[in-house]
């Protein structure tokens, strides 16, 4: 005789057995399993919530097989991609956008790249972007970028996102760069709100595009008027702030915090120009010879090298605190000095 306790052990062991299916993305695993979770062989009010938590996993793990399986119908039903999954807050092309395997699955079976994530609480920060933005933002979370802010030194911001660790979220950054319509509108958004760390990203993943002399010009609902460069939609945003403060009485509130940020993504513009090429090179050249075999000092002092060579000079400031910089920033320093 089974008993509720029995059901609620099955249950439980069968979700085990799904999520280890899902970590080592085992095709032959999953879809049974997954199977039994959309038949609702385990009745259970939370049964939607738990299947919306494996779509998440699979997203996490960048289960690319177990994917495939869900949208090639092999577990007798097939997800809508473009609709708000896990939590009804997001797309799954918003919940993978780090993972260009997944990204690049999931835009050959028609997902959206116009849909923007709902603005809830649970969604915070995340609430109202379309699928590559988020991918930006979201490229500040990672490991490398907590406890400091990358504002401090654009410096030690460009040798992080040359570490290899970050090269696949940066290739699903230029997935998503080209597949989005109207991306320039994002980036346009970038110039107005100073975002300097989005715009270094950018020029890491998608460089040579964004350098387009004529990156705006199908962005007809702004105030941008004919062929307009990167450069000089900075020059604008500049420009404009310094007339209406020159208009404004001097109880207004300063924006110099956000011209300095400006101009400091003028001197981001000018180090990509000098040297992005030799950047870029070197990030291959890593990526060929074996990401595993170069280390993250390695790699802080090549590229602290090409960013001095640029004019771009190394400052100390607070995160030399941060334990985890120690040892790249001395491999700078010493090269440097």
């Amino acid at each position: 005789m089974t008993t509720e306790y029995d059901s609620d052990s099955e249950q439980y062991d069968a979700e085990e057995s799904l999520e280890e299916a899902i970590k080592s993305d085992n095709r032959d695993e999953f879809v049974p399993l997954m199977t039994m979770q959309f038949r609702g062989e385990f009745t259970y009010p939370h049964r939607i919530h738990t299947v919306a938590m494996f779509v998440r996993q699979i997203c996490l793990y960048e289960a690319v097989n177990c994917a495939a399986a869900v949208l090639e119908g092999e577990t007798e039903k097939q997800l809508d991609l473009n609709a708000f999954y896990p939590y009804k807050d997001m797309t799954m092309l918003h919940e993978a956008c780090h993972s260009p395997e997944l990204v690049e699955l999931f835009l050959c079976y028609g997902a959206r790249t116009d849909i923007k994530s709902k603005v809830t609480e649970s969604n915070g920060i995340y609430g109202g972007m379309i699928p590559f933005t988020l991918s930006v933002r979201m490229l500040w979370d990672h490991f490398w970028f907590t406890g400091w802010y990358p504002e401090q030194s654009i410096f030690t911001t460009i040798i992080v996102l040359c570490f290899p660790c970050l090269r696949s979220h940066l290739e699903a950054i230029r997935l998503l760069y080209r597949s989005t319509k109207e991306v320039e509108k994002e980036i346009y958004r970038f110039v107005k709100e100073a975002k300097l760390v989005d715009m270094a990203i950018l020029l890491m993943a998608v460089r040579e595009e964004i350098a387009s002399p004529t990156l705006f010009q199908g962005l007809c609902d702004s105030d941008l008027r004919g062929n307009i460069s990167l450069r000089q939609s900075v020059l604008l945003e500049i420009a404009s702030i310094r007339n209406l403060e020159a208009r404004s009485s001097p109880s207004v509130g300063s924006n110099e915090h956000k011209l300095v940020t400006l101009n400091t993504m003028l001197l981001l513009l000018d180090v990509f120009e000098k040297v992005g090429d030799e950047i870029e090179s070197y990030c291959l050249q890593c990526q060929e010879t074996d990401d595993e075999k170069v280390t993250n000092a390695q790699v802080a002092a090549k590229v602290g090298c090409l960013l001095n060579k640029a004019g771009l000079t190394y400052e100390d400031f607070p995160i030399k605190d941060v334990t985890r910089f120690q040892s790249f920033l001395f491999h700078v320093i010493y090269f440097l000095s």
